[in-house]
């Protein structure tokens, strides 16, 4: 068993500095949380890269699925636009 206390307490310059030891299984749940989260918004992310591709391939004349999705796309109108500009900030941030 650790001998180290779950939380110290030392003068500093200016105040004090606390630090927190994590003991137990516990310790590996938020770990494992951000593991999923990140699994998942790398998932999202190569979808819609997949889809702006696909948006801005049907626009140039390009097949950029094959086997016809494209068809599902929107159309050459401003809806697709704003899902491009959408898609655009969503993978940049």
């Amino acid at each position: 068993m650790d001998e180290t206390p779950p939380l110290e307490r030392e003068a500093w310059e200016s105040g004090w500095q606390v630090r927190m030891h994590a003991r137990g299984w516990l310790r590996f749940l938020p770990a494992a949380f951000l593991g999923f989260w990140l699994c998942g918004w790398a998932v999202g992310e190569f979808f819609a890269g997949g889809f702006a591709w696909a948006l801005i391939a049907s626009r140039i004349g390009l097949e950029a699925v094959p086997g016809g999705f494209t068809d599902a796309l929107p159309g050459q109108g401003g809806a697709a636009m704003l899902i491009l500009a959408f898609l655009a900030v969503w993978l940049t941030f």
